[in-house]
């Protein structure tokens, strides 16, 4: 488990999985997505997780910009060969990422637990 203070979210790692379970209620501006994208890549130099779960339960907006981190956060981690899963969007936020194609490139979850175990689970095979 991290240390580190983080602006939007806190950090779990264990078993090669790293999840980042996000605490701000919403992300909005520019500004604060380039900053949860500062953050989120200091805590991949820091974990070298083999799995990246986010976690947004309790998350109600999200603004174009993270939509944008999200996605341009796929090809860093394929790059890296780090699985990478979405889970708990609330329903206003999962129709947002829908209409951007989020699904199209991210596993998507319900819930930690279930996006905790698919990667698993792809770890196991691998």
């Amino acid at each position: 488990m991290s240390d580190e203070v983080y602006t939007h979210f806190e950090v779990k790692s264990r078993d090669g999985i790293c999840t980042v379970r996000v605490t701000s209620n919403q992300i909005r501006h520019p500004e604060a997505a380039e900053v949860f994208k500062a953050e989120l890549m200091e805590v991949l130099e820091r974990e070298q997780p083999r799995a990246l779960v986010i976690d947004f339960e309790g998350v109600n907006y999200l603004g174009s910009s993270i939509f944008a981190v999200l996605i341009a956060m796929r090809g860093e981690l394929e790059t890296r060969g780090i699985l990478y899963a979405i889970c708990g969007l609330h329903p206003d936020v999962e129709l947002a990422s829908n209409i951007v194609g989020l699904p199209r490139l991210v596993a998507m979850y319900d819930d930690v637990a279930a996006a905790r175990e698919a990667v698993r689970q792809v770890l196991e095979r691998s």
